[in-house]
């Protein structure tokens, strides 16, 4: 994934698509962050931010943030992770499919708080409800999210109904 978006990177650099240059920072900044190079997905981002900002284009800027949420949970800052995933759920620009992926982006790092579980898997509930136009795979996303959260929480029984979701998800659809 990290060869085809540097390359893509470079095929929009060459035709000076700004737009595309701006996204495929983000999208490098995303990659790094899955892959669990930090730094990198931190120097990616703020390249791609820098991108939106001289642009104007706010689109952008929400899906940085979204990302931005993604990388404060990575390092472990629960409370970054939480104000950028609303900064980005707020943003007048956003898509409702950034919006989406935000609320789970929000989901998991409350749940990696003090929060009551009922306001876990209401967060939970909601990044759901968001993602379901958005297909399968995000939405199995989301409950395998919630699985991972309900297991550190010690709640077993709950979990296994994640998981189950989550496969059933998974499973191709029936003709």
């Amino acid at each position: 994934a990290l060869a085809y978006a540097r390359r893509a990177l470079e095929s929009y650099e060459r035709m000076d698509d700004a737009a595309a240059v701006g996204s495929s920072w983000n999208t490098i900044g995303w990659v790094y962050i899955q892959r669990g190079q930090l730094e990198r997905a931190a120097d990616a981002l703020a390249k791609a931010e820098r991108s939106a900002t001289e642009r104007g284009d706010g689109r952008l800027m929400a899906y940085v943030l979204q990302n931005r949420a993604e990388l404060a949970l990575a390092k472990g800052d629960t409370e970054a992770a939480i104000e950028l995933a609303q900064a980005s759920i707020d943003h007048a620009d956003a898509s409702d499919r950034a919006r989406a992926i935000s609320r789970l982006v929000k989901a998991q790092a409350l749940a990696r708080t003090k929060a009551p579980l009922a306001k876990v898997n209401a967060a939970f509930a909601e990044a759901i409800d968001a993602l379901e136009p958005h297909g399968r795979g995000l939405v199995a996303r989301a409950h395998r999210a919630h699985f991972d959260a309900l297991m550190a929480r010690g709640d077993p029984k709950a979990a296994t109904g994640a998981a189950q979701k989550a496969l059933e998800l998974l499973q191709p659809a029936l003709a």
